[in-house]
C-alpha cells in the first residue's frame, strides 16, 4: 500500500494539496516518534491498511495524536473479501490509485 500511497500523494500535490507518506511497517514497536512529527505539521493524518481495521494502525495513530490532543475522526472502510491478488482486492476496497 506504500506505493499506492505515494501515487495519491503525487496526484494530490498536481492539485495543491501537500500531502506526504509515512511508511509504517509494523505495529510493534509502533513508531510514536513519527506520528507526533507528522501530527506537528499535518492537519489530517489518514491511513491505509490492506487487512482488517479492527485493531490496526488506524487505532494506534488515532491513540497517539489523542495524547497530542488531536481531533479525532475516522471513515473505516472495513469489508471481508476472499484471499486474491493484492491488485484484486485493492480494486474491490476502492484503494487501487489506476482507477
Amino acid at each position: 500500500m506504500v506505493f499506492e500511497s505515494l501515487v495519491a500523494a503525487r496526484n494530490l500535490e498536481a492539485q495543491g494539496v501537500s500531502a506526504s507518506v509515512t511508511n509504517m511497517h509494523t505495529l510493534k514497536p509502533f513508531d510514536t516518534d513519527a506520528i507526533e512529527e507528522a501530527c506537528s505539521y499535518a492537519a489530517l493524518l489518514v491511513t491505509v491498511e490492506e487487512h482488517g481495521v479492527i485493531g490496526g494502525l488506524g487505532g494506534a495513530v488515532a491513540e497517539c495524536a489523542a495524547r497530542r490532543g488531536g481531533a479525532l475522526g475516522s471513515c473505516l472502510l472495513d469489508c471481508l473479501i476472499d484471499l486474491a491478488r493484492a491488485v484484486t482486492t485493492s480494486t474491490f476496497c476502492g484503494i487501487w490509485s489506476y482507477r
